[in-house]
């Protein structure tokens, strides 16, 4: 991380997000086009990161998952 700069303002790679959160990176890809989590492009390939807060506290917010009854 660089000096001077707050955990919370920590980037991660859509594949981490996808890791974190423990769901297919296609479904991290969608969140993004759908807006529910902000990119960043950074970079000489302006590749797309994603704020680590964000995708903690969309792991928080999220719904368990559905079973059948």
């Amino acid at each position: 991380m660089a000096k001077g700069r707050q955990s919370s303002d920590e980037l991660i790679s859509p594949a981490e997000a996808a890791e974190l959160l423990g769901i297919h990176l296609v479904s991290v890809y969608r969140m993004l086009s759908q807006g529910r989590l902000t990119r960043y492009r950074r970079g000489v390939g302006r590749r797309v990161l994603i704020r680590k807060a964000d995708v903690v506290a969309l792991g928080e917010a999220k719904p368990e998952p559905r079973g059948k009854p």
